[in-house]
């Protein structure tokens, strides 16, 4: 698919027009029509034709003692950034969207885009390095009674076992990169709010992003759910009530997960109202 985008990332816009960019909306556009490599490659530093006094020719006489001329010769070089005032970046994914986002590429582009204030990750999945590593293990026998695990990042279990370490340390690196956050959009993200303040209980590292250092200018986050139960039909004439009930307790359990998940960004949201107070911090507003 073309980016639609495409000509905004062009080394012949005028520096006026890149300064006066101050969002950019990729809603739905990771892997899509972009890749964040081609974003980090595009947000770099820009070419541009210069002349340079260094690189001057020199024009060969036609007579021995006729007298030469140098001038200045065109030459490329790098003017900055692309977009110098980028302010608010959208990266969000389409719900249920499972390829494209690269949370090692999105570490690698926070430090193209330091300076933004607004950011969204809506619905992006678990952060992990290693997504096909999820559901995958390498085992091999040893002489012990355990055997010893070879390859693997966080696996399907580990937010049942409140094992967020991963998570929160890629939140945390992110956190350092982009230091000048105020707005951050997690909507569809519930099922790994919990990262957002986790710590380990031996020795209680705190591994979770710096709310009160890289991340203390954020006033405002938005932890929604990102979806609603629908509630079932009536029943059909033809329906039998077996089939009914079948319905109406997919909706039931659909609305338990629905609540469960909003309680989860609750209870995020005031541990880092908490963790915020604990060192005098400013405050912080939550959208559900």
């Amino acid at each position: 698919m073309v980016n639609p985008l495409r000509l905004l990332f062009t080394a012949d816009l005028d520096e006026d027009s890149r300064s006066a960019v101050k969002r950019l909306d990729l809603t739905g556009g990771i892997g899509v029509w972009t890749t964040l490599r081609q974003l980090h490659r595009d947000l770099g530093p820009v070419e541009a034709m210069v002349e340079d006094e260094r690189n001057a020719a020199v024009e060969v006489p036609d007579d021995w003692d006729e007298g030469h001329q140098t001038g200045p010769q065109p030459g490329r070089v790098l003017t900055g950034p692309m977009f110098k005032n980028l302010q608010h970046l959208s990266l969000a994914l389409s719900p249920g969207q499972t390829s494209g986002p690269s949370w090692k590429d999105l570490i690698q582009l926070a430090g193209k885009v330091s300076t933004i204030t607004s950011l969204s990750l809506a619905f992006w999945p678990l952060p992990t390095y290693t997504p096909r590593a999820a559901s995958s293990r390498v085992v091999i026998p040893s002489a012990t009674p355990r055997p010893q695990v070879l390859y693997g990042g966080t696996n399907m279990y580990s937010p049942f076992d409140d094992d967020w370490r991963e998570s929160a340390g890629i939140l945390r690196s992110l956190s350092r990169a982009l230091y000048c956050l105020k707005w951050l959009d997690l909507t569809g993200c519930a099922g790994w709010f919990p990262a957002l303040t986790w710590t380990a209980e031996e020795g209680g590292d705190y591994v979770f992003p710096d709310w009160n250092g890289w991340w203390r200018g954020v006033q405002h986050i938005r932890l929604a759910v990102g979806w609603e139960p629908i509630e079932p039909q009536p029943q059909f004439e033809e329906e039998d009530d077996q089939e009914f009930e079948r319905r109406k307790y997919a909706h039931q359990k659909v609305r338990r997960e629905h609540e469960t998940l909003a309680g989860t960004a609750k209870t995020v949201a005031e541990q880092i109202k908490w963790i915020r107070r604990m060192e005098s911090g400013k405050w912080i507003e939550f959208e559900f």
